[in-house]
């Protein structure tokens, strides 16, 4: 049997690896920060919000003047990495970024998109809150040398769910998706 024993894969090295990588990549570095009492967002446009984790719960509580947990009765809402509300099309853009660098169950979740789009939608029309939900990923660079994930981007790639890689001018294309 196969170990990742000493590769730095699993237990702590999961958590330090993924979230460096999340702040590496982070779309919001490039437009202002907005902080309310309840929750803040960077301000992309006129028209769309970002947020980072929890803060879409909290501004969802706060618009919506409901408890998001208590009335969908959903005890583990996820908390994407970034979301993006486009105000005027109505569309929430969810993404999820991935940072896998050997073989590993980080790929599973890759086949996950279709479920947390009907959850998303599922909790949006329990709080009355209607909007689109779109979604995607931004993976690291060694993700494309892996065999696991190929399945599951190509499942992605039938559905229309975007991926991209740090290599890729992803800002601008991540930009162009949320404008669509």
């Amino acid at each position: 049997m196969a170990t990742n024993r000493g590769t730095g894969a699993g237990g702590a090295n999961t958590n330090v690896n993924g979230l460096s990588f999340e702040d590496k990549t982070s779309t919001g570095s490039d437009h202002p920060l907005i902080k309310t009492k309840k929750y803040s967002y960077h301000k992309v446009s006129e028209d769309i919000k970002l947020f980072y984790k929890t803060h879409f719960t909290k501004f969802l509580n706060f618009t919506t003047g409901k408890n998001i947990k208590k009335e969908s009765s959903i005890p583990n809402i996820p908390q994407p990495d970034e979301v993006f509300l486009n105000e005027k099309n109505k569309t929430v853009y969810i993404l999820e970024k991935k940072n896998q660098n050997i073989e590993g169950s980080v790929d599973n979740k890759l086949a996950l998109a279709p479920y947390y789009i009907w959850l998303y939608e599922r909790i949006f029309e329990i709080i009355g809150f209607n909007y689109k939900v779109k979604y995607a990923f931004l993976l690291n660079e060694e993700t494309k040398k892996l065999n696991g994930p190929k399945s599951k981007l190509l499942y992605n790639e039938h559905l229309g769910i975007p991926v991209w890689y740090e290599s890729d001018n992803y800002r601008e294309a991540i930009l162009k998706w949320v404008n669509s």
